[in-house]
């Protein structure tokens, strides 16, 4: 897919692709990344999901091929709060002129996107979205910082120390450096199963490219300090508002399971991934936080045209029996 830019109102720039045609008539769905995480990132999943939908992937602010607005850092819109890279995202959409779409928000992303639909809900200069937000997918994310900040560094991303400047690091240097925070988006069977070796060798290779430790600390720092203030309450079940469904690891050791059920509190009309045979559900809640890269692709995909092309309505009362 052609590479695409656009120009934020400070100067910066996002870097986009647009998967499948534009025909599709299906919405699109927007594909939101956690920390660290560049827009190649999603590539297990995208070919089936793009297959009857626009897929829209995109790097955030000072990562992958998106670029900060001053070099320096000094514009205050640099410093990197879940709020401003929202903020971003939205402008990247209305930019595209989409009136009706799907998130799938990650980790991070998962923050950013209950940020989006809860702009309208802001007690202080509240957003207008301009657009209609159908279906949001939470995965491996978290309502409120409590769980970096109170459970003694049990979770979260293990984050290498930045190398020393002088030094010049060889490719295996750098996967040496990245590797415990790839590892830690799994866990232990996932890592020792030989059938996974070359898949998390081409993982690792890649997090070596375009991503520059000082956004990745801006990110980490956007994680602690963002409040949702109790606006859950103000989503509404379809259609009055988003149909929301979380996916999350029993398994996870970056964001714990418990705070996926948190979620399950607060958006009383939000449910969580099926367990069973049948077509979209999953085999077990058994996995890591790199949730897409468990079971084969075509599983994950067909939960989530599953719970797209269905209406809100009818999952507001299906909460998966835990």
């Amino acid at each position: 897919m052609p590479l695409n830019y656009v120009t934020l109102p400070d100067g910066a720039s996002l870097a986009y692709e647009i998967y499948g045609s534009e025909n599709g008539t299906r919405q699109p769905l927007v594909l939101i990344g956690g920390v660290s995480n560049t827009r190649g990132d999603w590539q297990r999943i995208i070919p089936l999901l793009s297959r009857a939908r626009r897929v829209l992937v995109f790097d955030h602010r000072g990562i992958g091929d998106s670029t900060f607005a001053s070099s320096d850092l000094t514009a205050a819109s640099d410093q990197l709060t879940i709020r401003s890279m929202a903020r971003d995202l939205l402008y990247l959409l209305q930019h595209l002129e989409w009136k009706d779409i799907a998130l799938c928000g990650f980790s991070m992303g998962g923050v950013i996107a209950q940020q989006l639909i809860l702009f309208p809900y802001l007690p202080e200069d509240p957003i207008s979205l301009r657009l209609r937000i159908t279906h949001v997918l939470l995965a491996g994310t978290t309502p409120s910082t409590s769980f970096l900040t109170e459970e003694n560094g049990k979770y979260g991303l293990p984050l290498a120390r930045p190398p020393d400047k002088n030094k010049r690091l060889t490719l295996e240097d750098k996967k040496n450096l990245v590797r415990p925070t790839l590892a830690a988006t799994f866990d232990p069977f996932w890592l020792n199963d030989p059938i996974n070796a070359v898949r998390f060798e081409d993982m690792l290779e890649r997090m070596t490219i375009g991503r520059p430790m000082r956004t990745i600390i801006l990110q980490g720092r956007a994680m602690l300090g963002f409040s949702f203030q109790g606006l859950h309450a103000n989503l509404k079940p379809a259609p009055h508002g988003p149909a929301v469904l979380i996916i999350h690891g029993t398994l996870d050791t970056v964001v714990p399971f418990s705070d996926g059920l948190k979620l399950l509190k607060l958006i009383p009309h939000a449910r969580m991934v099926k367990v069973g045979d049948s077509v979209g559900q999953i085999d077990s809640l058994d996995f890591g936080h790199n949730w897409f890269e468990y079971y084969e692709a075509e599983r994950w995909c067909a939960v989530i045209e599953k719970f797209l092309n269905t209406s809100g309505s009818t999952y507001s009362h299906t909460k998966a029996l835990l």
